[in-house]
């Protein structure tokens, strides 16, 4: 087996960026029909932290999910999904997202059970964190209405 990056785990680790982005487009959906920011959240908490572990696992290279991440968030600049449909720091908050996942795969690759639950827990947490913090930076359109249901106690507790 060849070692380092071949063109065959390239295209794939794109590939996963554009399976997330498909089922994004539900979650754009769901955004689109209810008018709130964040809404499509639950579908996409579970959904791309699954595929973003699985590319981890499947291509076994640093710099998967962050190949990834630069895919998802290029295609999903024109939808509702992490922003407003045309807010390009989406692409910003894909890459970084991507690195830390990276960063975990690699330093949890050898406990893939402990490596999984930290990529698809802590992950989502660091996202949310970055998509407000961005958000906030760059005038996102209702951060401030999906950052006060964030910290209602309905969601925290």
């Amino acid at each position: 087996m060849q070692k380092g990056w071949t063109t065959t785990k390239l295209i794939a680790a794109g590939s996963f960026g554009v399976l997330a982005f498909v089922l994004a487009l539900f979650e754009a959906g769901i955004v689109a029909a209810t008018g709130f920011a964040l809404a499509g959240g639950v579908l996409g908490a579970l959904l791309e932290p699954a595929i973003r572990l699985l590319c981890c696992h499947v291509i076994d290279r640093f710099g998967s999910a962050t190949i990834m991440g630069l895919i998802l968030g290029l295609l999903a600049i024109p939808i509702a999904f992490q922003g407003p449909p045309g807010f390009v720091p989406k692409v910003i908050t894909q890459l970084i997202g991507g690195i830390g996942t990276d960063l975990m795969y690699l330093l949890l690759k050898r406990k893939k059970i402990l490596a999984s639950a930290v990529i698809g827990g802590v992950n989502r947490i660091i996202y949310l964190l970055l998509i407000l913090q961005i958000g906030r930076w760059f005038g996102m359109p209702g951060i401030e209405e999906a950052a006060a249901a964030f910290t209602s106690p309905i969601v925290v507790g």
